[in-house]
C-alpha cells in the first residue's frame, strides 16, 4: 500500500511538471524562474489555460471617479461644392433663390388683427401692423407653420396641406416626439404664457404654463428630449417631471459691452465671436443642441433703417462658421419673430415674408453671399 502511494505521488508530480505547474518553492541556490511570456491568442479550437491562482503582472488601474464627458460631435453639413451654384451670381447665398423651397402660401390681407377670415389656402397678414405668421419648424419631413392671425397650425406634408385651430394666437411652435407645442409670445390676465400640446390630428393633449417668472417666450426648444423655453433675457428653462428648472448653459447671447474697438461681441459656449461695427445691431440669436445661429442686420448706408439685409450665420460649438444665408430686402419684406429653425442634424431652415406670401426654404449654406444693399 505504501509503495502504491509513493508511485501515485510521483505520477502527480510528473503530470504537474508537464502541465507547467509549480511544485512548491525552489530549492536554495536554484535559479529563479523566468517571467512568463506575454499572452498570445489561443489557436482556434484549443482551450486556454485556466487561472493559476497567482497574480499576473501589475494590477489593473483603479477606475476614474465620475462619468466622462461625451465628446462634442460636429454637425455634418453638405460641403458648399455639393450645391450647384446658381446660374445668376447675384443669387449667391440668397435664402430664397439659392435654396430648396419647401413651403409657399399666399397672403390673405386682413384689415386688423382680430378680423374674420375666410380663405383656408392662405396665411393671415395685417399690413398696417406688419403682422403675419411668427414661427415655424420642420420635423419628420413636415413643415409646421403657426398662422398667428388665423389662430391655427398649418401642416405641409410633402405638399399636402392640413390645419387645425389653436388657442390664443400661436406665435411659437415646436414639435418634440410627434407632439406639437404652441405658445403665444406673452401671457394674458397676469399669468405666464400658456403652452398647449396637440397630437398630429390637432387634438389637445395638455396645457402647461410657462414658469411664473417668464413674461414672454422667445423660443420653444427641445432640451434633452424635453420641452424648454428661452426667454428674451437669455435664460433657458427645461420642463422635467412636471417642474421647470433653469438650464445653466444657454447657447449664444450677445454681450452688452463692446470690444475696445467698438465691435459687436457674441458669447458662444464661453467663446467670443466678434463682428465689425459696420454690420449693425443683431436681429436675433438662436440656439440648438447641434449648432447655433446668429442673425445680423445690415442697413443701407445713409438710407432708411427699414431697408435692411439680414444674414443668418450658423456656427458649431467650437465657434467655427459652418455657413450662412442672406435675406435680400428686394424680395423679402420685414421679418417674423422666429425666422430661423435649426433641426437636430444642424440643418438650417428660413421663413421669409415676401410681398406675395410666406415662404419657407432650406438654404444652400455658403461661406459668402452677394449683397444688394448698395443697389
Amino acid at each position: 500500500m505504501k509503495r502504491t502511494l509513493l508511485m501515485l505521488s510521483a505520477a502527480i508530480l510528473a503530470f504537474c511538471a508537464l502541465a507547467g505547474c509549480t511544485a512548491g518553492k525552489p530549492e536554495p541556490g536554484a535559479e529563479a524562474p523566468t517571467a512568463a511570456p506575454a499572452a498570445t491568442e489561443a489557436p482556434a479550437g484549443e482551450p486556454t489555460a485556466g487561472p493559476t491562482g497567482e497574480p499576473t503582472g501589475e494590477p489593473a488601474a483603479e477606475p476614474t471617479a465620475g462619468p466622462t464627458e461625451t465628446p462634442y460631435v460636429k454637425p455634418t453639413f453638405a460641403p458648399v461644392e455639393e450645391y450647384p451654384l446658381p446660374e445668376d451670381p447675384d443669387d449667391l447665398g440668397d435664402c430664397i433663390r439659392d435654396a430648396e423651397v419647401l413651403f409657399n402660401m399666399p397672403w390673405e390681407l386682413l384689415p386688423e388683427v382680430f378680423s374674420p377670415w375666410s380663405d383656408e389656402g392662405s396665411a393671415g397678414f395685417v399690413m398696417s401692423d406688419a403682422l403675419g405668421p411668427q414661427s415655424f419648424c420642420v420635423a419628420d419631413g413636415k413643415v409646421y407653420l403657426a398662422d398667428t392671425l388665423k389662430n391655427r397650425i398649418i401642416i405641409s406634408d410633402n405638399g399636402s396641406i392640413s390645419s387645425f385651430p389653436t388657442y390664443d394666437m400661436p406665435s411659437r411652435i415646436r414639435v418634440i416626439g410627434g407632439v406639437i407645442y404652441t405658445s403665444p409670445t406673452l401671457g394674458m390676465g397676469g399669468r405666464p404664457p400658456l403652452i398647449v400640446a396637440y397630437d398630429q390630428e390637432g387634438n389637445e393633449l395638455e396645457r402647461i404654463y410657462a414658469p411664473e417668472e417668464v413674461g414672454s417666450v422667445k423660443y420653444l426648444f427641445e432640451y434633452e428630449g424635453k420641452l424648454a423655453v428661452l426667454i428674451s433675457g437669455g435664460e433657458l428653462y427645461s420642463l422635467k417631471d412636471g417642474e421647470w428648472r433653469v438650464v445653466d448653459e444657454c447657447g449664444v447671447r450677445r454681450l452688452n459691452e463692446y470690444d475696445p474697438d467698438g465691435r459687436y461681441v457674441f458669447e458662444l459656449k464661453g467663446k467670443s465671436i466678434v463682428f465689425s461695427s459696420e454690420i449693425g445691431p443683431n436681429h436675433a440669436c438662436g440656439w440648438n443642441d447641434s449648432a447655433f445661429y446668429i442673425a445680423l442686420k445690415m442697413v443701407k448706408p445713409d438710407g432708411p433703417q427699414d431697408i435692411a439685409e439680414y444674414t443668418y450665420r450658423v456656427y458649431d460649438h467650437e465657434g467655427s462658421l459652418l455657413g450662412l444665408t442672406c435675406v435680400d430686402p428686394r424680395f423679402a419684406v420685414l421679418a417674423p419673430d422666429n425666422p430661423v429653425y435649426i433641426a437636430d442634424d444642424g440643418s438650417l431652415y428660413v421663413m421669409c415674408w415676401t410681398p406675395e406670401g410666406v415662404c419657407i426654404t432650406k438654404p444652400h449654406l455658403r461661406m459668402e453671399y452677394t449683397s444688394h444693399l448698395t443697389q
